[in-house]
């Protein structure tokens, strides 16, 4: 779960690939498609980083 100062808490799945042979590893979170997180998440992506003023 993530807590965003913006959206609120999202429950995410994450998945971790590993490159065999190689200390590379990618973290991948994601949303389940159609729910309420999935709103949040993607909302999170649009807002990134942006500062927001009351």
């Amino acid at each position: 779960m993530v807590d965003h100062p913006a959206v609120g808490r999202i429950t995410l799945d994450c998945d971790t690939l590993v490159v065999a042979l190689d200390d590379l590893r990618i973290t991948v979170y994601t949303a389940e498609p159609g729910t309420e997180d999935a709103e949040r998440l993607a909302l999170a992506v649009v807002l990134g980083t942006q500062m927001l003023v009351d």
